[in-house]
């Protein structure tokens, strides 16, 4: 009896294994369902206009936001520095010149093999710096007392000196959004000596004098910035050189209004602390007017400023209106101009 049970359980388990390792491994397949239900359902329009609605509300409080922010925010004073910008030339290839009267030539007769084979040839130079925020009197103050105490503690303060005015360097490039050079060669009667050989020697007298322009802009320039911007020329016929900087000021700056000028104390800045020193006149001005009163949302402006912004003496207007013509009075930077002479 205990044979035949243990038979039957050992055929059971035969006919069992097969199917248990044959399906270890599987899964059964999945039923493909549809596409989702919202893509079969048409798009109401009600449905569509009410998301672009609150997508502008969105971008609407976004907007609002950042303004109270910047609103808020304390007003910093302008940080003003000084740019100087350097503009030399140099000679070459140039025909019977033993050196140039600037220094600047590739000197002596040790060229004058060269030049009967290479043409003659200039190159102008542009380079700058911005003024470090060290006085050069302190920082020579702090030199003297480092060297009553001591050459190592001198080489010490040069060193750091140096290191910090290299940080705060900005490279000449950096600071302009684009720099314009206009050439105008002198024809007839220039100083270039002996006439021919030039890039337009032997010009008549009276012939109009030739201009070349050309652009650097910033936003075509890659890699990293340079210290100094060169430009190439073939030829000995002088040459007046006006150089336009047009600096790079993020954010944009303006000229500012006499009044506002002396209330924020520049001739230049922005519009948004340009609004705010409009707001603060208007302010002062409701204040002296009505004290103790809560700011309105629509004020009398004074005499002064409705003359600065165009508008009409006397009349009641919303502040926010006063803003908006601001913008309107603010005119943008004017470029640098400089002019230099190649002879």
């Amino acid at each position: 009896m205990m044979q035949q049970q243990q038979a039957n359980l050992v055929q059971a388990l035969m006919q069992l294994a097969p199917k248990g390792r044959a399906g270890m491994g599987l899964s059964k397949p999945k039923k493909r369902q549809g596409p989702a239900p919202t893509h079969l359902v048409p798009e109401s329009p009600a449905v569509v206009a009410l998301g672009e609605q609150e997508h502008k509300a969105d971008l609407l409080l976004k907007r609002r936001r950042l303004e109270v922010q910047a609103v808020m925010s304390m007003w910093e004073p302008p940080l003003r520095k000084t740019v100087r910008v350097y503009i030399t030339h140099k000679h070459a290839n140039q025909p019977g010149s033993d050196g140039d009267g600037d220094g600047d030539g590739d000197g002596g007769g040790a060229a004058a093999a060269g030049a009967a084979r290479e043409p003659p040839q200039w190159s102008l130079h542009l380079s700058g710096r911005v003024d470090p925020d060290v006085p050069a009197d302190h920082v020579a103050n702090v030199a003297l007392e480092a060297l009553k105490t001591g050459g190592q503690a001198a080489m010490q303060v040069a060193a750091a000196t140096a290191a910090r005015q290299g940080a705060a360097a900005h490279p000449f490039t950096s600071l302009w959004r684009r720099v314009t050079i206009a050439l105008q060669y002198k024809r007839g009667g220039g100083s270039g000596g002996g006439g021919g050989g030039g890039s337009g020697g032997g010009a008549a007298e009276g012939e109009p004098d030739e201009e070349e322009v050309i652009v650097w802009e910033k936003s075509r320039h890659k890699g990293p910035h340079k210290e100094e911007l060169q430009l190439l020329r073939a030829g000995t016929t002088p040459a007046r050189v006006t150089v336009k900087l047009e600096p790079d000021n993020t954010p944009p700056r303006f000229r500012l209004p006499p009044l506002l000028a002396a209330a924020v104390g520049s001739a230049y800045d922005t519009r948004h602390n340009a609004c705010k020193a409009l707001d603060r006149l208007l302010l002062q001005h409701h204040h002296q007017q009505h004290p103790g009163a809560p700011p309105p949302a629509r004020l009398v402006p004074p005499p002064a400023v409705a003359e600065m912004l165009g508008v009409p003496r006397g009349r009641e207007t919303a502040r926010a209106d006063l803003m908006e013509t601001l913008a309107g009075v603010l005119q943008p930077v004017e470029p640098h101009l400089l002019t230099y002479d190649v002879e």
